[in-house]
């Protein structure tokens, strides 16, 4: 004879797959075919043949010359991370 708990975990999930089972849809003869996919119109088409660039200096920080401030501050250079 089966447990109390047993039977109520048994319970439980028959319960939980009983709807799973009967809705859902049975096969389709005539189910719809996705369209064929046109590489060149991809996303990924695009990002593999993107132009990479080895280096690529966004800001130059060991000139001042472009550098301006406004208020009470200072702008200075370090070399501590300087290449």
């Amino acid at each position: 004879m089966l447990s109390i708990r047993t039977t109520l975990f048994l319970l439980i999930i028959i319960s939980f797959s009983f709807p799973i089972i009967v809705l859902s849809d049975p096969p389709q003869e005539n189910a719809r075919i996705p369209l064929k996919e046109n590489f060149e119109n991809s996303l990924r088409y695009v990002w593999l043949n993107k132009k990479v660039y080895d280096l690529q200096v966004i800001h130059s920080m060991e000139n001042l010359s472009n550098w301006s401030t406004e208020g009470v501050c200072k702008i200075e250079l370090t070399n501590d991370r300087s290449i």
